[in-house]
């Protein structure tokens, strides 16, 4: 068992609705970090397949894990919304309950975060399963409109940013956020704040 400390530098959110298909994979490629100062907050909103079971063998294993069950389904913006407010990192990542991780992923981003501090989000490659990985850009623009042309140009891919490690303090200026405004599309008007940071 790990021991988690009081405040870890990262705060992994994993909104979980009827995920036993690929939530083993993605919880154990996420304890598995080569960066080991996180914690994990699991929130299922209220699923009916074997994923309580699965969160719960994972939470009864490792300390850093923090499992919610809802006990009536929330709805998935809320739930998304659910596991950031309960992070206390510095820093912070969504992980979809079917998203798979490389195993250096928060630690290199972390790094570069650390070593970046004009940046306020980073990610590695990512794909659809089955896509390549053949795209790399940034999105470093000096002035926000070629900003974001490049993320719309790019949007398959850059919509990864939100999934990317983020620096919590800014990603709470949304003003989305402090609304609690739900409607379709909530994560790429995110994108685009944190774009515009």
């Amino acid at each position: 068992k790990f021991m988690v400390n009081n405040k870890p530098k990262v705060s992994i959110g994993v909104p979980v609705y009827n995920a036993e298909k690929y939530l083993r994979e993605t919880l154990s490629a996420l304890v598995s970090q080569s960066f080991t100062d996180f914690e994990i907050i699991i929130s299922d909103n209220a699923s009916t397949d074997g994923s309580r079971e699965i969160c719960m063998e994972y939470s009864e294993k490792d300390d850093r894990i923090r499992y919610f069950r809802q006990p009536i389904n929330i709805g998935g913006w809320s739930n998304f919304k659910f596991v950031l407010d309960e992070a206390k990192g510095e820093y912070f990542m969504w992980s979809a309950a079917d998203d798979i991780r490389s195993l250096d992923f928060v630690e290199l981003n972390y790094n570069f975060l650390s070593s970046n501090s004009e940046y306020v989000a980073s990610t590695c490659p990512n794909r659809f399963g089955g896509d390549n990985l053949d795209v790399s850009f940034s999105l470093n623009e000096n002035n926000d409109f070629n900003r974001y042309v490049k993320f719309f140009d790019y949007c398959w891919s850059s919509h990864g940013i939100f999934y990317s490690l983020i620096r919590i303090n800014i990603l709470k200026e949304c003003p989305l956020l402090k609304e609690g405004a739900v409607f379709f599309g909530i994560d790429w008007v995110i994108d685009i704040f944190l774009a515009s940071k």
